[in-house]
């Protein structure tokens, strides 16, 4: 949508570079007619179109990403949804709403950002809820210390380099990466201006969900989680707290879909260098084989980036 000057960002890096190329395939497959998508963290001479020059140590995540959002400043980029190399979309994505919907949102609000991962759906909501009329998004409370959380979302690029530019004020590399961002940039007492410590909003996944039929999923993942959850509280009656950890530890990974507009994982695809084994017990859970060995075939092949 150039009337609004938005593109797709993928924030990756070499040992990831499989991984993030998936989520490009799935990009694609689930969103199609997206912005504009380019990648940084990564060289490839072949393709400088989407590959933005890497300038910057790769360990330094900050440093990369802030050069990026430059890059794409100078090409008349305005917004853009920043989206961690493993968060690929899980199923169809409301197009219309990712295009043209949120965008428009953020222009009449304000805002800095809007988090992808949202309430509702089993999740609690936290903050001020607009109404319908902003299809119920959630203003993030200003003491809210998650409210920059890297889930995929929707940045005004004004504000995602002004936040990065007061964190890189620290020359500690071990302070620049992606989570030493989400909690240093939703910290309540950092120095930020209020247009933005305000500016930070998340979407109700029901009010925005492409699937057919939401609101018979919804109940169903109600009932499904309500079950889950009565399950966990007799094992920890019956056996104890320690053996409810230990089913925790395996079997929680229902808990961690999100369907909205860009369905996700809240945890990522990977987990500590390989597949999130919450991901694969709620594919195989749900029947979705054929996602998951499709995800396994691609990680052990992958084709080449270009």
């Amino acid at each position: 949508m150039t009337e609004n000057h938005i593109c797709l960002l993928v924030a990756t890096f070499e040992k990831n570079r499989a991984i993030a190329e998936f989520t490009r395939t799935k990009i694609d497959e689930y969103w199609p007619g997206h912005p504009a998508l380019f990648f940084c963290g990564l060289h490839d001479e072949k393709a400088r179109e989407t590959f933005l020059p890497l300038r910057d140590d790769p360990v330094d995540w900050m440093s990369v990403v802030r050069s990026a959002v430059g890059d794409l400043q100078a090409r008349g980029f305005r917004k853009c949804y920043l989206i961690l190399d493993d968060h690929a979309p899980m199923d169809r994505c409301h197009v219309a709403h990712l295009n043209e919907t949120l965008p428009r949102l953020m222009d009449e609000l304000g805002a800095a950002f809007i988090n992808l991962h949202g309430w509702g759906k089993f999740r609690p909501r936290s903050g001020e809820e607009l109404g319908g009329r902003y299809f119920f998004l959630e203003r993030a409370k200003r003491e809210h210390l998650w409210k920059f959380a890297l889930h995929p979302g929707l940045w005004e690029l004004e504000a995602l380099a002004g936040i990065l530019d007061l964190l890189l004020r620290n020359t500690d590399l071990r302070e620049r990466t992606c989570w030493k961002f989400e909690r240093r940039a939703g910290a309540a007492d950092f120095d930020l201006p209020a247009r933005w410590q305000d500016g930070a909003y998340r979407v109700c996944g029901a009010a925005m969900s492409a699937r057919p039929a939401a609101r018979w999923h919804a109940i169903w993942r109600h009932a499904e989680l309500f079950l889950l959850d009565v399950w966990r509280f007799a094992i920890r009656i019956a056996a104890g707290q320690k053996a409810r950890d230990r089913f925790d530890a395996h079997y929680l990974g229902p808990y961690h879909y999100y369907d909205g507009p860009y369905p996700l994982f809240w945890s990522g695809i990977m987990k500590k260098g390989r597949l999130n084994a919450d991901l694969i017990f709620f594919l195989r859970l749900h029947r979705r084989r054929a996602q998951l060995a499709e995800l396994q075939r691609f990680l052990a092949s992958p084709p080449s980036a270009s």
